[in-house]
């Protein structure tokens, strides 16, 4: 996806009662698999890498997170029909809130 495609995603798609910040690479002159980015969207939210649970579908883009100390969770890229439960698997990895 475009960067400039990316703004009305969350209000279109949803995931807002998920999501406490958004970090994009466009705005902040660095993407992935470059580990700082991750750094960015840790203090972005006020974690530790450590506390952070990243959830991407490509291994080598994502690597930066886990250079940083997050913890990874591969997913597949899969169309929604064949991802019936939709996030519930990731989220109860995630436990109780």
């Amino acid at each position: 996806m475009r960067a400039e495609a990316w703004e009305p995603y969350p209000d279109a798609h949803g995931p807002d009662g998920f999501v406490q910040a958004y970090v994009l690479s466009y705005e902040q002159a660095v993407q992935k698999p470059e580990s700082r980015i991750f750094r960015i969207a840790c203090a972005t939210l006020g974690v530790e890498p450590e506390e952070v649970l990243m959830v991407g579908d490509g291994h080598r883009a994502d690597g930066g997170a886990a250079a940083v100390g997050c913890a990874c969770h591969p997913v597949d890229h899969l169309p929604v029909e064949q991802r019936p439960h939709g996030p519930r698997p990731l989220l109860d990895l995630l436990g109780p809130a």
